[in-house]
């Protein structure tokens, strides 16, 4: 399930795809909604788990599924936080710009 969730966050917000403030809007709720989803799949899968005979085995498929969506998020959220930062320095330099103009 938590793959599931790594493959659905990537294929609603694709590598490149965050551009403009709506976007890092979108990509963020994606993430955190994401994020909740594969903790909660995490924790059913754990309780799952220790119902099988092999244990173990099953914990550790399902903690690779948990990583990979944990890891989709982590790219998701440090792609919008950069495109941030970068529309903020674009707008401070254009704030200043503009003031030395006005000058």
């Amino acid at each position: 399930m938590a793959g599931e969730l790594a493959s659905d966050l990537a294929g609603k917000v694709p590598p490149g795809s965050v551009t403009s403030r709506a976007d890092i809007v979108r990509a963020r709720a994606a993430a955190q909604a994401t994020e909740a989803a594969a903790e909660a799949a995490w924790q059913a899968d754990q309780d799952r788990c220790w119902q099988t005979f092999f244990a173990t085995a099953c914990r550790d498929a399902a903690r690779r599924r948990y990583l990979a969506a944990q890891r989709e998020v982590r790219r998701v959220v440090s792609e919008a936080g950069e495109v941030e930062r970068r529309l903020d320095n674009q707008a401070r330099a254009d704030a200043k710009a503009a003031a030395q103009r006005s000058a």
